[in-house]
């Protein structure tokens, strides 16, 4: 001991100094800590029945992109887990290759997989909304091809 307090014996800092640096250094990556997971908050991604929606926001709204994309244009979905920890709470990112748009990522969602399946099952049910308008298309030509048809079977002395 020193007359300025206790000391380390192989470095001679003061216990004070050592004691304020771990706090200044503490406070710092938490604010680090909370930035970036308030960053990861911020971020939106939205699957509407026709569209991928990439919103991504940092921190009291100092920037903010948009990205937006056609299911139409999706060309390959897929999901990856980082490592043992992200597999153990069943977390991952969802990458998305469209034409066009490039490519999205949907980091740290829950439930990867079961996202990427979402996602197919909106794609798959835009092809069917899609097929049933053309054939309900198809089959109002028909029926006007079929009336005209008729009408000039029919001849025009008779209509």
């Amino acid at each position: 001991l020193t007359a300025y307090g206790w000391r380390y014996p192989y470095f001679g800092v003061n216990r004070d100094l050592i004691l304020l640096v771990g706090l200044l250094l503490s406070a710092i990556a938490f604010f680090v800590l909370m930035w970036r997971y308030e960053d990861w908050r911020n971020d939106l991604y939205v699957v509407t029945p026709t569209h991928i929606i990439d919103i991504e926001r940092t921190p009291f709204l100092f920037y903010e992109t948009r990205r937006e994309a056609s299911l139409d244009n999706i060309q390959d979905i897929r999901y990856e887990v980082p490592g043992p920890w992200a597999s153990l709470i069943n977390c991952g990112d969802v990458v998305i290759e469209t034409a066009g748009e490039g490519e999205f990522t949907f980091s740290l969602v829950r439930a990867p997989s079961a996202e990427q399946q979402e996602i197919f099952n909106r794609i798959e049910a835009m092809r069917q909304r899609r097929q049933e308008a053309e054939r309900r298309r198809r089959e109002e030509e028909l029926g006007d091809w079929f009336a005209i048809y008729h009408e000039k079977i029919r001849g025009p002395d008779e209509g």
